[in-house]
């Protein structure tokens, strides 16, 4: 074999073993062991959850650095982490630990609740209250196994058996019902765009009603006090919605009897409507003098009776204007017939309200 070959296996050799030992590296996390560019932060856990040294440390989905020591305290979990200087994490965040699969694989979930800084520097440290841990698996199954020995197997053998009873041949109609979704889902799908814009404007909606929550509130319960008053008065309701069907049936039958009266009745009314609207004024002091005068007609008078006294007064006086002058008029014993001028009649303006000087469209 020739040298020129020999070198160029040794070089491809040598390549592909820095490779691999960097690719193992990077997935062991021994990298970090090599280079100092990186600051610790501790934080404080009420349990490990199943957190391990060595572990990832995630920001925003991406691996930042790595869990470097963990140690029991009295008050819970002491966990030290490295992250590489190049990353600027807000310290006013969420320490959470996950599982990354349902087997384990648990990993530190560094959750932010604001963008700006201040940021975490070498020596910070995370308190209790900013961290949260997963459901332990024991305490996971022990609350499964509580609740499937609390149910009653009678009971719900009996709600499996009318539940059949109920869906028992109408399988049809739930074909259709999920045809319908599928409609449903398409339409929504086509108007997702309209969806986006309608939760982008979500925060002022939300807005509004947060401030609008004293009122809504104060809805609430009036809302309750009307059931509450309902519910006082169900047989009441139950009543008349009893008799609705009756009641809708009468009124229907009156409309239809009323179908051949009624127009000629508003039509009449009209002229009746026509002439009250010139007279408001005095319409309105009608109704106000008339509950005065009512209620002074119940007091009784003297020996249980009761007392009117009508005082008539010239006011306005008596027309003279248009008539026949006094000089004219013929004497009392003349019984001959004498015909009425035809244009005789009250012509001063105003003299008489109630004449005919006086008619709507004179």
């Amino acid at each position: 074999m020739r040298a020129a070959v020999r070198v160029r296996l040794l070089v491809f050799v040598l390549l592909g073993a820095v490779a691999v030992a960097y690719v193992g590296g990077r997935y062991a996390g021994l990298t970090g062991l090599l280079s100092s560019n990186t600051y610790k932060v501790t934080i404080e856990l009420a349990r490990s959850g199943g957190l391990f040294p060595r572990a990832e440390v995630d920001w925003r989905g991406t691996t930042v650095g790595r869990v470097t020591d963990m140690t029991v305290q009295r008050t819970g979990v002491l966990v030290t982490i490295e992250i590489g200087d190049r990353w600027r994490i807000p310290d006013a965040l969420v320490a959470a630990v996950h599982n990354r699969s349902a087997v384990g694989e648990q990993y530190l979930e560094l959750e932010p609740t604001r963008d700006g800084g201040p940021f975490l520097h070498d020596g910070s440290r995370i308190d209790q209250s900013q961290t949260s841990t997963p459901i332990e698996d024991q305490q996971l199954l022990l609350a499964l196994h509580r609740l499937t020995t609390s149910i009653d197997t009678g009971a719900l053998r009996t709600v499996v058996d009318q539940a059949a009873v109920a869906l028992q041949g109408s399988g049809p109609d739930i074909a259709n019902l999920i045809t319908d979704w599928r409609i449903i889902l398409e339409q929504a799908n086509s108007s997702l765009p309209a969806q986006l814009a309608l939760l982008a404007s979500a925060h002022d909606v939300l807005s509004t009603q947060a401030h609008l929550a004293p009122v809504i509130a104060g809805w609430a319960r009036d809302t309750l006090t009307v059931t509450r008053v309902l519910s006082g008065h169900a047989g009441d309701l139950t009543t008349i919605l009893a008799a609705g069907t009756r009641a809708a049936r009468t009124l229907n039958e009156l409309a239809t009897a009323l179908q051949t009266a009624l127009p000629p009745l508003l039509a009449g009314l009209v002229p009746v409507a026509q002439l009250l609207s010139t007279r408001v004024s005095g319409l309105e002091e009608t109704l106000v003098a008339l509950p005065w005068a009512l209620a002074s007609a119940q007091t009784p008078g003297r020996n249980g009776l009761a007392h009117f006294t009508f005082v008539g007064t010239s006011d306005p006086a008596a027309c003279q204007q248009g008539y026949i002058p006094p000089s004219r008029w013929r004497s009392a014993l003349d019984s001959t017939r004498s015909a009425v001028p035809p244009t005789i009649g009250c012509t001063q303006p105003g003299a008489v309200p109630r004449g005919a000087a006086s008619v709507h469209g004179n």
